[in-house]
């Protein structure tokens, strides 16, 4: 079996064990997508506050303004805790999955078997192998998903603000 074979083989294995949690990880996707929400308003808020101030608003709505941002600030704090914990635990049940069938082929295995595979390449896999599974599935999920959201918010905004602003800042991504 060549590489490409299988690896492509595992990739297929990981898919279908996650998809066996797409409901705990989509919860932390829809979790995600409102921790952006509200890191998005945060600006506006401030915005709005300092308008006021300058405009000479009320206290009370002033106020009113400080409280929203207060609250958007737990909300924000609760939606990414529980981000994270949707997607976290879904990867490390992932990776217990993984962990379960590779022991179990393991156990099945001939004397012949630990004869051509040196001991601490089988630790090698089960130990780093299959923790970047979980990497691969938890942070790594989490930060594809959320810069994604964050650039696909962000940059309309700033657009709106300021497209010359907007052209210059991207100019240096490249």
């Amino acid at each position: 079996m060549s590489f490409e074979q299988e690896e492509s083989g595992v990739m297929k294995r990981l898919w279908v064990h996650a998809a066996r949690h797409k409901k705990r990880f989509g919860w932390g996707i829809l979790m995600l997508l409102l921790t952006n929400a509200v890191a998005q308003c945060m600006p506006q808020l401030m915005r709005m506050i300092i308008n006021g101030l300058e405009s000479g608003e009320s206290v009370d709505y002033l106020q009113a303004l400080a409280w929203a941002m207060v609250g958007l600030a737990v909300s924000g704090a609760v939606f990414r805790t529980l981000s994270r914990i949707a997607i976290f635990f879904s990867a490390r049940d992932v990776e217990m999955e993984f962990r379960n069938e590779f022991f179990v082929h393991l156990t099945n295995q001939d004397a012949g078997f630990y004869q051509k595979h040196p001991t601490g390449d089988l630790m090698s896999r089960a130990t780093n192998d299959l923790g970047q599974l979980r990497l691969l599935l938890g942070p790594g999920l989490l930060n594809v998903v959320n810069t994604t959201i964050g650039y696909s918010v962000a940059i309309p905004l700033m657009w709106m603000i300021s497209p010359q602003i907007t052209m210059v800042i991207l100019a240096v991504y490249p």
